[in-house]
């Protein structure tokens, strides 16, 4: 197992354990959890041989497929209704909505083949910056160039990415470490799609409960395929 991988993936799931017990809300979890990405991150890139080509305003990534676990999208949530004004929301959900229709006519293979604008990009800007998913902040490019081919051939799956290997790993073990955790705690560890996954949490009250429970969180929105294992 790569040695970045394996640090990040055992400090992270011991330090989430620990919040886990405290019984914080799981956006708090999920919020401490980002804040040492952040800082791991940073360490890492200060001894690696190569640097991040991405920069603010570069969007090319946004218009990727992305997936989210319920615990991002319940952050998502509580920042959308602290830090934005209402008129805003409404605004990603109508840009969800036209993704959702389009997404329900693609086949998986299709789906992964074609460019949808994410629905909280403005102007080239994250809005939720802050409280990116995981798939995001563990998404950089050492040459943008291929993001934009990428972008350009959106079906040709082939297009290599450009990561730094050491930050990539730690990168993922530090997601694991967080996932596993609340994968002991029993929580609902489905992968969904993110614009389907945001109509459903925005008109049902309901979706916490079945979350704590292991439930499927999101019954009306897509749920992604995936061969993880906790």
């Amino acid at each position: 197992m790569n040695p970045f991988y394996e640090r990040a993936a055992f400090r992270e799931y011991k330090l989430a354990s620990q919040d886990l017990s405290r019984s914080l809300e799981i956006e708090t979890c999920a919020s401490n959890s980002y804040q040492r990405h952040a800082e791991l991150t940073a360490d890492v890139l200060n001894t690696a041989s190569r640097k991040i080509d991405c920069k603010a305003g570069c969007s090319y990534c946004c218009h990727f497929k992305v997936e989210v676990r319920a615990y991002e999208l319940f952050l998502i949530m509580r920042y959308l209704k602290k830090a934005l004004p209402q008129q805003a929301m409404s605004r990603f959900l109508k840009s969800a909505a036209t993704n959702a229709e389009r997404i329900r006519q693609l086949s998986r293979e299709q789906h992964f083949g074609t460019n949808l604008e994410c629905p909280f990009l403005q102007e080239n800007h994250c809005r939720i910056y802050p409280v990116r998913p995981y798939a995001c902040r563990n998404f950089h490019a050492t040459n943008h160039y291929n993001c934009i081919v990428a972008y350009e051939n959106p079906s040709d799956l082939s297009i290599p990415d450009t990561f730094i290997p050491e930050l990539h790993a730690a990168g993922q073990g530090h997601k694991f470490g967080f996932e596993k955790a609340l994968a002991t705690k029993g929580y609902d560890m489905r992968i969904y799609d993110m614009s389907t996954a945001l109509i459903d949490l925005a008109g049902d009250g309901d979706a916490r409960k079945r979350y704590l429970k292991g439930k499927r969180t999101f019954p009306h929105a897509i749920i992604i395929e995936t061969k993880e294992i906790f």
